[in-house]
């Protein structure tokens, strides 16, 4: 006996296929309806924020700014600085959303800052600033001075506060510049002598005419040669 064809697999019937448009058209509307709805929620948090960021209630004193500083830092006398460096209020909104932004601008514009890690508001309303400061690292000699300049291992040149100490100090007399404090000395003896310094521990160095020439705390000689 002859075994009978199977039957051809029907085709979708058309009211199941609409049905699985309908049902991803609906899925697509209340995905969309759900974005709107965040994105409304954003922009009326951003209104409220810009519509109180004059009031008193939310200005916290630029004075009361909290971070973490060195001890070569004066707290007062550095937030000074940074305000008239950026030419900025008394007292700054915690909740304008663009304050985060405005303070990593002024701190980064400071000869003191290297990097600016994050700015937030407390739950007090209260300012937080977690800053990277430039260290001094090696004492330079500029010509027609008689006192020493600090830069750090960057050679980066630091403000005229900047604690010369105990610092390394490159024997070699660097030529007069318009070089700012926050600058990297254009003087390539001086970069290089600062990322030496950071290596090695040196009371003196000096540029010599094989490489360079380290006297080390206790008294030893260190000689590098240049390539």
């Amino acid at each position: 006996m002859a075994k009978r064809k199977p039957k051809p697999a029907e085709a979708p019937r058309p009211r199941v296929v609409k049905h699985f448009l309908t049902l991803g058209l609906k899925i697509v509307l209340a995905l969309c309806a759900i974005g709107g709805l965040f994105l409304g929620l954003s922009y009326l948090g951003d209104f409220a924020g810009q519509q109180v960021a004059g009031d008193s209630r939310y200005l916290a004193p630029m004075a009361e700014v909290e971070f973490e500083a060195p001890p070569y830092i004066i707290k007062p006398a550095f937030l000074t600085e940074v305000r008239s460096i950026s030419q900025l209020p008394e007292a700054i909104s915690s909740v304008d959303a663009n304050t985060p932004a405005v303070l990593r601008s002024a701190f980064l514009k400071h000869p003191w800052i290297a990097e600016v890690k994050e700015i937030v508001v407390t739950k007090e309303g209260k300012l937080h600033a977690d800053l990277v400061f430039r260290k001094p690292m090696l004492a330079i000699r500029i010509a027609d001075r008689q006192d020493y300049r600090a830069v750090d291992a960057t050679g980066v040149l630091l403000p005229e506060a900047a604690p010369i100490g105990s610092l390394p100090v490159l024997l070699s007399v660097i030529e007069r510049t318009e070089t700012l404090p926050g600058q990297r000395h254009p003087d390539s003896k001086v970069v290089r002598a600062a990322e030496l310094v950071a290596i090695h521990p040196a009371k003196t160095i000096e540029r010599t005419q094989d490489g360079w020439r380290i006297t080390e705390p206790g008294g030893k000689v260190l000689k590098i040669a240049t390539p």
